[in-house]
């Protein structure tokens, strides 16, 4: 026979085995605006949603890094990516 509340804590274990993110923050949405500057809407854990506007996507990049908390490693891993993509925006 199975014991309905051994299970139950069982399943319970299992879902809380997550840790949050450190940066605090459950989701993050980008809306691309017609002018070409970005809305990037946060919702943390705990509290109110925050939003954030860019004028471009250097802007965006700096926020989010500094929001999710990014910066170091994206000093010195992504100026390739920005580079490559600048590249692509200026031949379009």
């Amino acid at each position: 026979m199975i014991d309905i509340k051994e299970a139950m804590d069982q399943a319970t274990k299992g879902l809380g085995g997550k840790k949050r993110p450190a940066h605090g923050k459950r989701h993050t949405h980008i809306e691309h605006l017609d002018d070409n500057s970005h809305m990037l809407r946060v919702t943390p854990y705990d509290g109110e949603e925050e939003s954030y506007s860019a004028k471009d996507h250097n802007e965006l990049a700096a926020k989010i890094k500094e929001i999710l908390g990014g910066k170091e490693e994206a000093a010195e891993g992504d100026k390739s990516a920005d580079s490559a993509a600048e590249e692509s925006a200026e031949k379009a």
